[in-house]
């Protein structure tokens, strides 16, 4: 991950990162920069911390009021409109992200986010877009770092974009394959372009992580994993929040293309982390059209007996624009649903009345009994 750009001596660009890899500053040789916090965006002047934007959905609410991001199948912004539809801001771009400079296009100096729904890195005049696990340069088609993998791609510069092929695939972080711990945390990722891969891992005496397997008969192994079609995971974030007001960790976010293929996940990740022994709970939202184009959102907190993360998707994300048509979490130890889950149900149910929309369906995944237990009715 990019630390800092110098000039000489000067350090023209500085970034800060959370331990799970979360960007949570920028700041220029001034000092002023921006402050990220979960889905929220501060303007850092000297010591101040004066709020600029929040991203929702398809969207940045500011002071200026709402804009929506109106994107391509590349997820790229071609145009941002406001509440009442005027046109803001419309970009065109050449193959690898450049923006096509068309003066009659309007532009609204406040975006920053711009190919593939990438932020342009302005602090300090970079230009790059922050993918996350690499800085990418739109002018050159070109990473700035090396595909962590590129010994599998002989044929391939290890810098190379997209397999040289921008206008069919996105490359949104550079890396396909996730090992998870029994927390839910993601230990490590590797790029793969062969498919979307999760495994479990756990610690060995040597405090080092290794993956988990099973032996058959004839002594092979079979690991615990589950795999997808490349580009069935559309993206993954990790972001910021604070459980308990004092401490800060993070919640992570999967989005799945497919009901089944969200249901797959769900149903492993909450088999393999919310039944290891940890308690720790997993969330699953249906959203838009059913069965194979249904966009699912996959979510842990990381806690035990709860799961803010679905909770913090919602409000900041889901709730905006999205149709929900099922929300599920999984119960490690009692396949009754809690307090809080029939109070969480009825908020989420009375939402929906007031905008005179269908409520969701809310279902518990008792894991030992791996049912699925409807509830809130």
């Amino acid at each position: 991950m990019l630390h800092n750009v110098r000039e000489g001596s000067i350090i023209m660009a500085g970034y800060e990162y959370s331990y799970g890899g979360v960007k949570l500053k920028v700041w220029g040789s001034d000092g002023n920069g921006y402050a990220y916090v979960g889905n929220l965006v501060y303007r850092v002047t000297g010591s101040s911390f004066v709020f600029e934007s929040g991203l929702f959905g398809e969207g940045v609410v500011s002071s200026n009021g709402i804009c929506y991001h109106l994107k391509d199948h590349l997820g790229s912004i071609r145009a941002i409109v406001d509440g009442n539809g005027r046109l803001l801001e419309e970009n065109d771009y050449y193959a690898f992200g450049h923006r096509h400079p068309r003066s009659e296009h309007a532009q609204s100096s406040a975006n920053r986010f711009k190919y593939n729904g990438k932020e342009l890195q302005t602090v300090g005049g970079l230009g790059y877009l922050d993918y996350g696990a690499r800085m990418y340069d739109q002018s050159l088609g070109r990473w700035f770092t090396t595909d962590p993998l590129s010994e599998k791609y002989y044929g391939l510069s290890p810098y190379v974009y997209c397999g040289n092929n921008p206008l069919r695939y996105v490359d949104p972080d550079g890396r396909d394959v996730w090992e998870v711990n029994n927390e839910g945390r993601i230990i490590n990722r590797i790029k793969d372009k062969t498919q979307d891969a999760f495994y479990m891992v756990v610690k060995d005496a040597d405090g080092n992580y290794q993956r988990t397997f099973t032996t058959d008969a004839e002594g092979n192994k079979n690991y615990n994993s589950i795999n997808f079609e490349y580009g069935t995971v559309e993206s993954q974030r990790s972001i910021s929040f604070s459980p308990d007001g004092k401490t800060t960790d993070t919640y992570d976010v999967y989005r799945i293309r497919g009901d089944g293929n969200g249901t797959k996940l769900f149903e492993f990740m909450s088999n393999n982390v919310s039944g290891s022994g940890t308690g720790v709970e997993i969330s699953q939202a249906m959203t838009g059209v059913a069965e194979d184009k249904g966009l699912n959102f996959i979510t842990t907190g990381h806690m035990k007996a709860t799961e803010p993360g679905m909770t913090y998707l919602l409000r900041g994300q889901l709730l905006h624009g999205y149709t929900i048509r099922e929300l599920n979490h999984s119960h490690p130890y009692t396949p009754k649903p809690s307090k809080s889950d029939n109070g969480f149900a009825s908020q989420i149910t009375n939402i929906m009345k007031q905008r005179n929309v269908p409520a969701p369906t809310f279902n518990l995944y008792y894991v030992p009994g791996k049912q699925k237990i409807p509830f809130g009715k």
